[in-house]
Parts: C-alpha cells; sequence; structure tokens
C-alpha cells in the first residue's frame, strides 16, 4: 500500500507477542518490532520520521557499503524521536506498547539501512544479468548456446560451453560492450568453456567453396580450396604477397578447420588477350567484339581490385606523329569498347606507342606490331585521370 507521503507498508509480520512493521521507500527499509498494539498516531508519525530521513540523507543511504559508523549521527536523533513519542504515548496510558519498542525501532532501525542497501544492489545485478543475457541472446552466432552471466560484487561471471576459442572470445567481447555502459567499474570472468564438436564435413566443405568464391571476387587471386579431415587445402595464384596471409586467416576462421595448408603462388595477373588491326586502321575486328570484349570485361568482374592499362602499338611509317596517334586511337577503340559493355571507364586508361609489343621483334610479320595489349594494374598505382 503507497501512502500519500511517498513511503510504502511493505508488509506487517507477527512474532510471538510482537510484530515487526516493515516500511520501504526506494533503496531502504525500515523495520519496527512492536510489543503490543501500538496507538494508531504512531504509524503516521514513523513515516515522518522515515520520509525526513530518506529526504535529508537519501545520498548518504544510497551508497552505504555496511560500515555502521558511516551513518550520520542525525539519523540516530532522528530515530530517537520515535522513542521519545512512545515515551510520551505511555506515560499518557500504561496499557499501551512496551518501551522496549523503541529499542527495536533504534537498532533495527540501524540494521535495516544495509538491509536495503544489499536488497537495493541485488536488484542491480539482476538487472545486469538481464541486460547480458539479451545481448548474447541476440547474437545469431551465440544464441544458440546456452550462455549465462552471474552478477556479485562488482563482478560478471560468464558461463556455459561454445564450440570454439573465437566464439569464446566474441562472447567476451560482448559482454565488455554491455559493461562498459551499465557497470563501468565491474569486472569480468570469462568461465566459458570451448568444447572441440566435431564440424559436419558437409556443412564445412560447403562454407570452405564459398569462402574460396569470395576471394577470388574481391581479391586478385585465382584459387582453390578443399576440405578433408579438418584441413583445408589451398592452391592457385595471387598476384600479391600479402594476400597469402589474407586467405590463411579466412579458412582458419571457418569453424570446424584446425590447420589451413596454403600453397599458392605469386604471379602477377595478366592477359594474353590482344587486339590486331589492319595496316593503318584503328577499327576493331567484329569478331573481337562479340568474343574477347565480354571476356575482359567478365573478368574485370571477377577481379574488382584491379584496373586496366590499354596500350596500343602501331608499326613505324616514317611519321612519329602520325603513328603515335594511331596507337592511341587504336587503344581508345577498345576502352570505348568496354565502356558499351558497362565497365566503368575510371578503370580503364588508354594509351599509345610506337614501341614494339612485349615478345615481339623486328624480323617478325608486321602485322603483330599493329595491335592493342593489355596490363593489369592494382588499383591504386594508376595515376588520377586530369581534367580537360
Amino acid at each position: 500500500m503507497m501512502h500519500s507521503d511517498g513511503v510504502s507498508e511493505l508488509n506487517e509480520i507477527d512474532y510471538g507477542a510482537s510484530k515487526i512493521i516493515l516500511e520501504v521507500a526506494g533503496y531502504c527499509y525500515l523495520a519496527i518490532v512492536v510489543w503490543g498494539e501500538p496507538p494508531k498516531s504512531f504509524l503516521p508519525r514513523v513515516r515522518k520520521v522515515f520520509r525526513d530521513l530518506i529526504q535529508e540523507y537519501g545520498t548518504q543511504i544510497e551508497h552505504f557499503e555496511g560500515d555502521l559508523s558511516t551513518i550520520p549521527e542525525q539519523i540516530n536523533t532522528q530515530l530517537e524521536t520515535l522513542r521519545n513519542f512512545q515515551a510520551k504515548q505511555e506515560h499518557s496510558d500504561p496499557n499501551k506498547p512496551s518501551p522496549l519498542m523503541l529499542i527495536g525501532v533504534a537498532v533495527v532501525g540501524l540494521i535495516a539501512i544495509p538491509w536495503g542497501f544489499f536488497h537495493y544492489r541485488d536488484s542491480v545485478n539482476r538487472d545486469v544479468e538481464k541486460t547480458i543475457t539479451t545481448a548474447l541472446l541476440s547474437t545469431p552466432e551465440l544464441a544458440v548456446y546456452r550462455l549465462n552471466a552471474v552478477a556479485e560484487s562488482g563482478k560478471l561471471k560468464l558461463v556455459g560451453q561454445v564450440p570454439n576459442l573465437v566464439l569464446r572470445q566474441r562472447a567476451e567481447h560482448i559482454v565488455s560492450g554491455v559493461v562498459s555502459r551499465v557497470a563501468p567499474q565491474w569486472s569480468i570472468d570469462n568461465h566459458i568453456t570451448a568444447v572441440d564438436v566435431p564440424p559436419d564435413p558437409v556443412l564445412a566443405s560447403a562454407e570452405v567453396q564459398r569462402v574460396a568464391a569470395t576471394l577470388n571476387q574481391t581479391l586478385s587471386t585465382a584459387i582453390s580450396a578443399r576440405y578433408a579431415a579438418r584441413q583445408v587445402l589451398v592452391e592457385g595464384k595471387i598476384s600479391q604477397s600479402a594476400d597469402a596471409q589474407q586467405i590463411t586467416r579466412a579458412f582458419a576462421r571457418i569453424p570446424g578447420v584446425q590447420s589451413v595448408s596454403n600453397t599458392v603462388q605469386v604471379q602477377p595477373l595478366q592477359i594474353e588477350t590482344r587486339f590486331y588491326f589492319e595496316a593503318a586502321s584503328a577499327t576493331l575486328n567484329s569478331a573481337d567484339l562479340v568474343s574477347k570484349i565480354p571476356l575482359i570485361k567478365s573478368f574485370l568482374n571477377q577481379q574488382a581490385t584491379v584496373n586496366l592499362k590499354i596500350i596500343g602499338h602501331s608499326r613505324s611509317s616514317g611519321s612519329p606523329i602520325v603513328d603515335q596517334d594511331l596507337a592511341l586511337r587504336r587503344a581508345n577503340v577498345v576502352r570505348d569498347a568496354l565502356i558499351r559493355q558497362g565497365t566503368d571507364p575510371r578503370r580503364l586508361q588508354a594509351m599509345g606507342t610506337t614501341h614494339l609489343p612485349p615478345g615481339v621483334t623486328d624480323d617478325q610479320s608486321a602485322w603483330l606490331s599493329r595491335c592493342v595489349v593489355l596490363e593489369v594494374i592494382p588499383m591504386a598505382t594508376l595515376p588520377p585521370k586530369r581534367a580537360h
């Protein structure tokens, strides 16, 4: 029952010839031991004293940690007014309750302060446990495991089982984030154990294939991977040595994988396809438009981290200016064909040269020098285009 002064009567407990009246206001309880039946005017007086204590000394009471010497003397003085009140009542009517009640008020009143504090702290612990449990259940990879948080004395203990150390660390990371927000002074004692659960070989193999496909799309790689006996065997080619470590880490994170054998070879990506032209011409062969251009576009779609340098070549005709212009027009016609196929123009750079193409010598047929060569370039190495 809540009274108009903000103090609620929690309960009355009969104990032999005595009675214990409990009053509560937020984090603080007051227990009053009564022998006999108290006068009607006594309970309102108790509530007023209790309300005044909460209003004036609420902060000290809220932060009380069990040391009775830290209780302000004024609290005892306020409780003493109840003794005086009872003495007056008893003087006027000898049939009223015994003065022993006042000892109960004074002593139990002091004890009620730490009792209320510990009840309040227990309520805080339960709230933190509920918040932690909700966070763990909201994480898909952890929700299927029975993980519990036990809060006590400024410490949070995590218990349960997960199939690997990665998930154990994941759980602790999530809990740390919550604790730093709701209880930053608390420490975390992680007793979650990582149990080695045999993986489903079908699911593990499918995940290995998915990761391999993803790596081939996001890195400049051409790799294959096989799963057997909790080991991943990786083969293929990569364009940068740094990719090898990233590939190993990606497969090692798959649940059920204990080791990764990585035998990839570092080889810069190359496109062997070349476009050839008639003498003094920059017109693209119609057959190349149908067969070669789609292949180049598909390559760029699969290799999202590279750009393409398109280099036009022309055989010397005696006029360097004419030859240079012809070589550049040949590069531009290939670039434009790729753009029409949907390639991002920012990934293409066209240039012309009168030098012989790689692998071609002066004594070879002239048509071998009338071509466009493609060079794969990591994105960061292409110079920015200048505005015209």
